[in-house]
């Protein structure tokens, strides 16, 4: 399928850049460590995001990748490549099939384990190919070890693809935001079929069926941090919105 490069929308910070590593996108300037990258498409066609990650640690690094699937619709296939701009013949790429296991870490290898010069960067080329409506999460993380983390990037993909019935541009509100308490969700007259909300590590922490229009729901509970609010419109398509819950 044709490989489409599309534009980039800034998300939300996960960790701090304590670790001297930058993280940039394509040919971006901006520090995306931590970060998410959403991207929005109404076709299956195959969404190649290419991204480098600066070694500024002073000392050469052996880095590991590991790609953990928060949000993955069924048809859906991902793959990467990953390896060293100061060690071009060292990296490989990993294909679907290969990929399959969550979260799934490249092997203990020169291949899979790429030496990274300080001042040198890694690469890694993200092909994530949508297989109709729905919505995959991604996190690509950077460990020595393949268990402890140290710095990660995140890709939200959501496509409309062959979903004729919902109206054009769907949305909703939320408010407000910050919330503390109760927060009021406007669908817009939306075919909502459901609703969950996730935290940061992907964990579902609420879910309901049957949606009003405008529906409310009780945060007092959750603990201070960001969410995403995910609403699913005819069973298919999803939308999905930032909370910021602070008591």
């Amino acid at each position: 399928m044709k490989k489409i490069l599309l534009s980039l929308i800034l998300g939300t910070s996960l960790y701090s850049n304590a670790q001297n590593i930058t993280i940039f996108v394509g040919s971006g300037t901006t520090d995306m460590s931590g970060q998410t990258i959403s991207i929005n498409v109404d076709n299956t066609n195959q969404i190649a995001t290419s991204m480098t990650f600066n070694n500024n640690s002073g000392a050469t690094q052996s880095w590991r990748m590991t790609v953990k699937d928060l949000t993955n619709t069924a048809g859906w296939e991902d793959g990467f490549c990953w390896g060293s701009t100061s060690n071009p013949l060292i990296g490989n790429c990993y294909g679907n099939s290969q990929v399959n296991s969550n979260p799934w870490t490249t092997p203990n290898t020169n291949t899979g384990h790429p030496s990274v010069d300080n001042g040198s960067s890694g690469t890694l080329l993200s092909d994530i190919t949508p297989g109709g409506a729905g919505q995959g999460h991604y996190r690509y993380l950077i460990s020595l070890d393949g268990t402890t983390f140290i710095d990660s990037v995140d890709i939200l993909v959501t496509s409309t693809a062959g979903i004729k019935d919902i109206k054009n541009n769907p949305s909703f509100s939320m408010s407000p935001n910050p919330a503390n308490d109760i927060i009021s969700l406007d669908v817009n007259d939306l075919n909502v079929t459901g609703i969950k909300m996730l935290d940061l590590l992907g964990n579902i922490v609420y879910t309901e069926n049957n949606v009003s229009d405008n529906k409310k729901v009780d945060v007092s509970n959750f603990k201070n941090g960001v969410y995403f609010v995910v609403i699913e419109i005819n069973g298919k398509a999803t939308l999905n919105r930032k909370l910021v819950v602070k008591h």
